[in-house]
């Protein structure tokens, strides 16, 4: 990974003035986003500056915590419902409640909303193509895999969709899961209390060391990696079904890079883990903010 230049600041805050209301939020500069272009790593901030090996490339309005790679495109989703071009800060869609949350598939981009939608978008215009609408709560997070979106929404719900057809195909209640990814073998993995992996309306729990709020899965399918704010990020050996604890605590956000993970730490630091490196107990490298 290259580890050039300062990945992120700490300790720092500034006010941001809402006229003609007068009102003032305090908004620092601890990440929220990862992604890779390239060999190139970018990170969101809470007050919207995209940073491309540490340096400036773009300041978003009020983002709402995702980044993503669709082509050779970046997102980065706001809460003024705008989709951006998190390099140059162009608006590339419009929706009309804040969005949540996204994930890439075949050429195209599922986004979540506040207000419930599932909204799907080509990669190549950024279009609407179709829309999934989960009853009566916002969207936290969304994951697609093999024609199947997988929605968890606000009041702990878990539901799956035919993304073409619209019907639903199943639905689970008191889940709780803060985030969820799709698996290579198109099963589903959620995070929460404990780490759920799901095999249509089926799920296998895992019991976690602690709380967890971020996960992400190596291109073999082979590791999952799950972090929080609060605890040490930990690996899932799905082979074995052992976890694997390291040293790295406070996990802003997660990605994974073909079979390694980057993990972006909420003092602004990137650490590149390598789960075969972990089990020979290689300590993970990290770059200074």
């Amino acid at each position: 990974m290259d580890q050039r230049g300062s990945f992120g600041r700490t300790g720092t805050t500034v006010a941001e003035f809402s006229a003609p209301f007068l009102e003032h939020a305090w908004c620092d500069s601890a990440p929220t986003a990862i992604t890779t272009l390239g060999d190139t790593v970018l990170t969101l901030e809470r007050c919207g500056t995209v940073r491309r090996d540490g340096v400036p490339v773009s300041t978003l309005d009020r983002p709402s915590g995702f980044l993503h790679q669709v082509g050779p495109t970046v997102v980065a989703g706001g809460r003024s419902g705008t989709l951006f071009d998190a390099l140059s800060g162009r608006p590339l869609y419009r929706h009309r409640s804040a969005l949540t949350s996204a994930a890439t598939f075949a050429d195209h981009i599922a986004i979540g909303t506040s207000t419930g939608e599932a909204v799907v978008l080509t990669a190549s215009s950024f279009q609407p193509v179709t829309t999934v609408t989960p009853p009566g709560s916002p969207l936290i997070d969304l994951a697609v895999a093999n024609g199947v979106v997988l929605t968890l929404t606000a009041d702990g719900s878990v539901t799956w969709w035919d993304m073409t057809t619209g019907e639903r195909l199943g639905h689970k209640h008191d889940v709780h899961a803060n985030a969820c990814i799709a698996l290579p073998d198109n099963r589903f993995a959620t995070v929460g209390a404990e780490l759920r992996l799901w095999s249509e309306s089926e799920a296998t729990t895992v019991q976690s060391p602690h709380v967890l709020a971020t996960l992400a899965v190596t291109t073999d399918g082979m590791f999952i990696a799950t972090g929080s704010p609060t605890g040490p990020l930990a690996l899932y050996d799905l082979p074995t079904r052992d976890w694997l604890t390291t040293p790295i605590t406070g996990v802003a956000a997660l990605h994974r890079s073909g079979n390694h993970f980057i993990a972006c730490t909420t003092d602004g630091r990137l650490h590149e883990i390598s789960p075969h490196a972990l089990l020979d107990g290689v300590v993970p490298r990290s770059a200074p903010g």
